[in-house]
């Protein structure tokens, strides 16, 4: 999407900021890909899932909606307009999926009581 629309005339991947956002984004998705192996690991090992699983779950849902953002920074104002036929056939639904992206951070279990689980059994924190 970043190389079909434009920003002042010029590809949206051009753009400084936004490449920088995009790589820090594709590190965070290699981070959560190494915490969902090492959680996979565990579960075949016969051992309970630890924190891993609410980590995972949190990030997850977070790094999904972050790059539905920028996708939707990427689309520009042709962002408010959903399901447009006009639409690159990879943007077409792109306004939709960011929404349901919203609901990912409250569905098994919002992200809060993810962070207080983490707080707990990571940092040991208090109840």
């Amino acid at each position: 999407l970043a190389r079909q629309y434009e920003k002042d005339g010029r590809p949206v991947l051009e753009d400084e900021s936004f490449r920088q956002r995009l790589t820090q984004l594709e590190m965070d998705a290699d981070g959560l890909r190494y915490t969902r192996y090492r959680l996979q690991t565990a579960i075949m090992q016969g051992r309970a899932p630890g924190p891993e699983a609410s980590i995972f779950k949190l990030f997850q849902s977070e790094l999904c909606q972050a790059l539905y953002d920028l996708a939707l920074e990427a689309m520009g104002p042709e962002a408010a307009n959903w399901y447009n036929q006009e639409m690159p056939p990879e943007a077409y639904d792109m306004p939709m999926q960011m929404t349901i992206t919203r609901a990912m951070s409250i569905y098994a279990g919002s992200n809060e009581i993810q962070r207080n689980i983490i707080a707990k059994r990571v940092l040991g924190l208090p109840d």
